[in-house]
């Protein structure tokens, strides 16, 4: 009982302190700092030291923050992460960690609400857009997004028959070029059978054959189009990717699938589902595991 009056003595103590402070504050913005800005300069209000901590520990349990204090918490966290970097970069990387590991997380939720939702194509593409991050994990090396739906090309003397390929990517090590298709992730990936196999259906042929053909006019075209650009970049082998359908569920259509895409010439062809796997097997190496507890050494695991 002792401990607790004190400690509420305290609290008193210090809003009082604090109320006198505000009200000298407010007196000296709205009249003097309003009169004379020149002789009067606006006034920070100085916090005392520990306060969001002491307010924190008031109760015992996480408190709940309305949207505008989660706003201005984000503000101060902000503005502190200098100072963290110096005196706490341990739990300024701890932070930094936790956030992107959230932020991970919604994006695998709306990924997979648009999977199931059966978006249209130009969503797909401004999300993708927004999120290069996943377009990334399609290639096995560093690369930067260059440009949304880019003109690769293919232009007679009329002005007619140009071609837009969907993504422009580089290699950031060396620049080199790739392109990128996008379709539909409801798009049917086979045809008809034939005889033991199946065939490619028209989208995905479609699709090979229009970014074989895009590359083409890059690969020839490369110094009109990189003309002016602010990008370093080169054609020195132009990958070419697919991302399109999802993986078939019958064995024998999976099996026809990986021959024709493993057959392909210098063509990547990435299925949907493969992307939503990369990304939530992403999520579970980042998301810290529980430690398990050693076996105990039994008598017959002894060397002697």
């Amino acid at each position: 009982l002792d401990r607790l009056k004190k400690s509420l003595d305290r609290l008193t103590q210090r809003h009082q302190r604090e109320t006198a402070a505000d009200k000298k504050l407010v007196c000296y913005t709205s009249l003097l700092h309003q009169a004379a800005p020149e002789l009067y300069p606006a006034k920070a209000r100085k916090l005392p030291p520990d306060l969001l901590a002491s307010l924190v520990s008031l109760g015992s349990a996480t408190p709940t923050l309305s949207s505008n204090d989660q706003q201005q918490a984000v503000k101060l966290a902000q503005q502190s992460v200098p100072t963290l970097a110096k005196s706490a970069p341990h739990t300024l990387y701890n932070l930094k960690a936790e956030i992107e590991l959230v932020t991970l997380g919604q994006l695998i939720d709306v990924y997979k609400k648009m999977m199931e939702s059966n978006v249209a194509e130009p969503k797909w593409q401004s999300f993708l857009s927004g999120n290069p991050f996943i377009l990334d994990m399609a290639f096995g090396y560093p690369v930067k997004k260059i440009a949304d739906q880019p003109y690769v090309g293919g232009k007679n003397f009329s002005g007619r028959g140009g071609q837009y390929s969907d993504f422009l990517m580089a290699a950031k090590a060396t620049g080199n070029l790739a392109l990128i298709e996008i379709k539909h992730p409801q798009h049917d990936l086979l045809g008809r059978q034939y005889r033991q196999t199946y065939i490619p259906s028209f989208e995905l042929s479609g699709s090979v054959a229009q970014i074989v053909s895009q590359r083409s006019n890059v690969q020839r075209e490369i110094d009109s189009l990189a003309r002016g650009f602010k990008e370093r970049v080169h054609a020195h082998a132009v990958a070419a990717i697919v991302i399109i359908g999802r993986t078939p569920e019958e064995e024998d259509k999976q099996e026809a699938f990986e021959q024709y895409r493993n057959g392909l010439k210098d063509v990547l062809v990435v299925t949907f589902d493969e992307l939503q796997i990369r990304l939530e097997s992403i999520y579970q190496a980042l998301t810290p595991q529980t430690p398990e507890e050693p076996e105990g050494i039994r008598d017959e695991d002894l060397p002697f």
